[in-house]
């Protein structure tokens, strides 16, 4: 059943478009799975608890996003010169490749290579995922996650992001128009 489903959709990477919409996904998948595979397929972090398989890859990928994310955490808790422990969460295991993948991103030059590599190591977390059984619920899972996250990086516009900068920048120097004393103007 698995196998059929998964060598049905299309394959895709981070560079191109996602071929579908999650829900197109969850729709061809109605037919091939149960009703606890497509909860955990929707909601993967609210379905942690699932019995079975569907429940174990469930909690693997959120133990090992919330360790990226952790890591995502400290390294900007760091720069900004704040404490980090109010946003960490807590995850079982530990992988040193997500530490040092987060790592290499922190070193990159540019904001969006960064998130690039934030991305990649996700997709890395989901081949070593599905690799478990490559033609079980794990391999669906990690396709629909790919699904999600390649959304969000088809989203990410350069110029776009550059309005947005440029429109925060323009906010905070108003603010601090107002905000400084006229004595300070003077000096």
């Amino acid at each position: 059943m698995y196998a059929y489903l998964l060598s049905s959709l299309p394959s895709f990477t981070l560079d191109d478009p996602p071929p579908m919409p999650v829900e197109a996904l969850l729709e061809r998948c109605r037919p091939y799975l149960g009703e606890e595979e497509l909860r955990v397929l929707e909601d993967p972090e609210g379905n942690v608890d699932a019995p079975g398989e569907p429940g174990r890859v469930a909690r693997r990928w959120l133990d090992g996003e919330r360790q990226l994310r952790n890591a995502v955490a400290r390294k900007r808790a760091a720069t900004w010169g704040v404490a980090a422990d109010p946003y960490l969460r807590e995850h079982d295991g530990f992988r040193v490749d997500v530490e040092d993948g987060v790592t290499r991103a922190y070193e990159a030059a540019h904001a969006m290579e960064r998130e690039r590599l934030l991305h990649e190591l996700r997709w890395h977390l989901l081949d070593d995922l599905a690799g478990v059984v490559p033609w079980g619920f794990g391999a669906v899972f990690a396709y629909a996650q790919r699904l999600r996250d390649g959304e969000a990086w088809a989203q990410r516009d350069v110029d776009e992001g550059r309005r947005v900068l440029q429109a925060t920048l323009e906010r905070l120097e108003q603010r601090y128009e107002t905000d400084v004393a006229p004595e300070a103007h003077d000096a």
